[in-house]
């Protein structure tokens, strides 16, 4: 058994090896291939070149190459796999939607310039607010398809709120099932749902401002050690170019929207449901409402920096759509053979 176990081990390091060697010579055999061939159609007859498959080489040459080493993929464990697929995807669609700049227009009434049709996409928080929606609805309707990676550390920067003292599959039962009326009358709370995410705590108010403190002393060394490394690798530490006093604000300010950012993230998704029950009318809009917490929660990214909102957007976009896939498949839809390897 522990021999088994040992060659088991053995044969997915030698896979994790061999991957990082045999893909780029494959890749840049490929491409050295499909060059030659693109600069032959380059120099050949017209009615030779004019062939449809020929056309086809000579306008994706720089594509192929990657698409003939992407079966290669198929030497990483499944996990690390889908992670790699989900990156590639992410980053292709950002970067294809990524606004480009636009012809400088010497007159105001030039009719000859075009509108970018990316001109008009939504901002990238909105990607935050829609991933931030699949996966709170994951979490408390469906959660099978919750990413298992940061399930405990979701839990864990969430006690004001899913307290130790009910389980947590008691907490999701009732939030999936209620009606979000009002509480019985022996207890101090006014509705059901406050009395379940913060049974210690009468005051909504206090309970929230206590648990964003909370967050905040947590998450406040981190943020400062992310935005250090940040900075250095960034050469915003330049010393010779900025002043001391300027990069000390940069510093301290980056820091304190990063912990910002993740303390009222990860407390307001709860906190909005007990301002909702006082708005929305009781037995309705009990699953949608928390649409509406995941999207308010989520409008806290436009406190950090452009390249971090992009970032932490794919990221979510990432673990979202992963989700919404796990959903899919446990409801019996049809998937592609290897999606996730190619």
């Amino acid at each position: 058994m522990a021999l088994r176990k040992a060659l088991a081990e053995s044969k997915r390091n030698f896979r994790l090896a061999l991957l990082p060697v045999v893909l780029p010579i494959v890749y840049r055999t490929a491409h050295r291939f499909l060059t030659r061939r693109k600069e032959e159609l380059d120099g050949s007859d017209p009615s030779v070149s004019g062939n449809k498959h020929l056309r086809i080489v000579k306008k994706l040459y720089n594509v192929l190459p990657a698409l003939l080493s992407s079966p290669l993929f198929i030497l990483l464990p499944e996990a690390i796999r889908v992670q790699v697929a989900l990156y590639f995807l992410s980053t292709a669609l950002y970067n294809f939607a990524r606004l480009k700049a636009r012809p400088q227009v010497k007159f105001e009434d030039d009719h000859d310039s075009k509108d970018n049709w990316r001109d008009y996409l939504p901002p990238v928080w909105t990607v935050s607010m829609l991933a931030n929606t699949c996966l709170l609805w994951s979490f408390i309707f469906e959660p099978h398809a919750f990413p298992e990676t940061y399930h405990d550390g979701f839990i864990e920067h969430c006690r004001r709120y899913l307290p130790i003292s009910r389980t947590l599959e008691d907490v999701r039962r009732i939030l999936n099932n209620t009606d979000h009326a009002k509480s019985i009358w022996s207890s101090p709370h006014n509705y059901l749902v406050c009395e379940v995410l913060h049974p210690t705590e009468v005051s909504c108010r206090k309970n929230f401002l206590s648990a964003f403190k909370e967050e905040a002393n947590r998450f406040a060394p981190w943020a400062a050690g992310a935005t250090a490394v940040s900075m250095l690798f960034s050469g915003r530490f330049q010393f010779g170019k900025r002043s001391f006093t300027t990069i000390v604000f940069d510093f301290v300010s980056s820091a304190f929207r990063g912990t910002t950012y993740l303390s009222g993230s990860v407390t307001t998704i709860w906190a909005i449901s007990c301002v909702l029950q006082r708005i929305l009318p009781v037995s309705k809009f009990s699953k949608t409402r928390w649409i509406i917490n995941s999207s308010l929660s989520s409008m806290w990214i436009l406190l950090l920096s452009r390249g971090r909102q992009v970032a932490i957007s794919l990221f979510q976009f990432r673990l979202a759509v992963y989700s919404v896939w796990k959903i899919y498949k446990s409801r019996g839809g049809r998937s592609i053979k290897y999606v996730f390897r190619l």
